[in-house]
């Protein structure tokens, strides 16, 4: 079937117009999805000032709670001294008085051989029960041997974890979604690479303070390492998220405009 001269027009009109809806549902598409993307860009960052803001409170109050810690342990340690001083001086005294009961009265210059041993043995038994807590062998030194010094040397070899937001990751949260996210991000500080960062510094954090988390006393501080370090790694998942959807809003920010020119 030939087509007239007039028809001819008429279908370039209406490929054109055909070309023109798919074109510009192409662009709402592309521009929705960029929009959803935005608000879950703001969903994220408002999470992540969350948690950035947690862990800066569990930073401020672990030096007070290692403090305390230390103090109880230190006084734990001094009570149990104590006890065990009473102890061997209680044992050298009751040997002592047992002694004397036995020669009361006794002359010792008429004293058995027999009597001489048994009363000698007696010494040794105290001596060998009491003599090591009054001359100080089993006590223990009152000092845990590590505290906030030991806190503070841990922190300071990690200073980018302390403050992700105000540190290496300074830029994502100025980010509009118009750039490649990884070039705002340094590739020593992905967050895949930050994880194994966080593993180390919680590593080396538990084992400077282990003289404190090893007794009840260090609860306190035991439970914080682990609430600091859960935080963190969420943390770094909620900005992985964030790039992952900045790099989505870089690709349909260049479709869009290139769809509207």
């Amino acid at each position: 079937m030939k087509m007239s001269f007039f028809q001819l027009p008429l279908l370039f009109l209406f490929s054109h117009t055909i070309h023109g809806d798919i074109h510009q549902s192409s662009y709402q598409d592309s521009y929705k999805s960029w929009q959803e993307l935005v608000t879950t860009r703001q969903s994220t960052t408002d999470s992540i000032q969350a948690i950035d803001l947690s862990i800066g409170q569990i930073l401020d109050t672990l030096p007070g709670q290692v403090s305390t810690a230390r103090t109880a342990v230190s006084d734990s340690v001094a009570s149990s001294n104590r006890k065990s001083l009473s102890y061997g001086l209680g044992v050298a005294i009751g040997t002592v008085l047992g002694i004397q009961v036995a020669l009361d009265g006794a002359d010792l210059t008429t004293l058995s051989p027999q009597d001489w041993f048994y009363n000698a043995g007696t010494a040794l038994y105290g001596y060998g029960f009491g003599a090591p807590y009054v001359l100080g062998g089993p006590l223990e030194d009152s000092d845990p041997g590590c505290g906030v010094a030991e806190l503070k040397a841990s922190l300071d070899g990690f200073p980018n974890l302390q403050n992700l937001g105000g540190t290496v990751y300074s830029s994502l949260a100025a980010a509009d979604g118009t750039a490649d996210p990884y070039t705002l991000v340094d590739s020593r500080h992905i967050p895949a690479v930050k994880v194994y960062d966080l593993q180390v510094m919680m590593g080396d954090l538990r084992l400077s303070l282990g003289c404190l988390l090893g007794s009840g006393d260090g609860a306190a501080v035991s439970n914080s390492l682990g609430r600091l370090e859960e935080l963190i790694s969420e943390r770094l998942a909620l900005t992985q998220r964030l790039i992952d959807g900045l790099g989505g809003e870089a690709v349909l920010a260049n479709t869009i405009t290139y769809s509207g020119v």
